[in-house]
């Protein structure tokens, strides 16, 4: 069975990715009418270089305060005190696929920006590594 990918599509996605260390990776780079619902983030700690190291995930987008895009906005640092430990982040998140063209309501959903908004995740330390798995929902409103 095929999996529409269409306007008006909602589709359920993951992405694995396998040591994660500390330069970041981005688990979503936004498409431009497409809103992102984050279901779960897990951090499996692999390699722990010290105790104290941290998974840090954020989303680099569009300030609504300033407003600026290219702005990193985090949304957990876990540090972690031995390999082998798990965290699970599993708050709802929504995000948009681009930023906002003006600082206004319409503006920000009719995402009339320039940029792509990331899903980032980065480790702390160069010698601490992390297995993640994210789950997100993909709406296409084209």
């Amino acid at each position: 069975m095929a999996i529409g990918t269409g306007a008006s599509t909602e589709i359920i996605r993951s992405i694995l990715m396998e040591d994660v260390v500390n330069l970041a990776k981005d688990l979503i780079t936004g498409i431009v009418h497409h809103t992102y619902v984050i279901m779960s983030i897990t951090v499996y700690c692999d390699t722990l270089a010290a105790s104290g190291d941290q998974a840090i995930c954020s989303i680099y987008g569009y300030d609504s305060v300033q407003p600026l895009a290219n702005s990193t906005h985090t949304l957990f640092k876990q540090a972690f005190t031995a390999a082998g430990q798990t965290y699970v982040f599993d708050t709802k998140v929504a995000m948009f696929g681009f930023d906002a063209g003006a600082n206004t309501d319409a503006g920000r959903v009719a995402q009339g920006g320039s940029n792509a908004q990331k899903l980032q995740i980065i480790s702390s330390a160069s010698g601490t590594k992390f297995d993640v798995t994210c789950s997100y929902i993909d709406q296409n409103w084209t």
